[in-house]
């Protein structure tokens, strides 16, 4: 059985905070340590949304077949997922596609959009 939860987010500060709070009222079956996990990898991806995105903000939940799976949509001009190499570990920002890619099993973007997305086996 599919479980499935959409929420749209205003285009503020307070939307990574709201965006966590949407995920601990989805029935996600992922166990605490991986719902750490899902919790930063939701607030950078929200954060980033709200620094360069545009309009409002839908986050998509999705839980079926052994995966849990997140997106997150702005309605942005896009973007290139590429990532950045960090020379400078001093210089602030730049870590939320790095960690996506090390703490989630599959990731990706929809090309030229602002759609990205993450999952866990369950």
């Amino acid at each position: 059985m599919t479980r499935r939860r959409t929420a749209q987010l205003p285009l503020e500060r307070t939307a990574p905070r709201q965006a966590r709070a949407e995920l601990a009222d989805f029935d996600h079956g992922l166990p605490t340590e991986r719902l750490c996990d899902a919790e930063l990898l939701l607030s950078e991806l929200v954060s980033n949304a709200v620094k360069y995105g545009d309009g409002d903000i839908d986050v998509i939940f999705e839980r079926d077949d052994g995966r849990f799976r997140t997106e997150v949509v702005d309605q942005g001009n896009g973007f290139i997922a590429a990532l950045r190499e960090r020379n400078d570990r001093h210089t602030p920002g730049g870590w939320g596609l790095p960690l996506v890619q090390t703490l989630s099993d599959r990731w990706g973007a929809h090309e030229g959009s602002t759609h990205v997305w993450f999952e866990f086996a369950l």
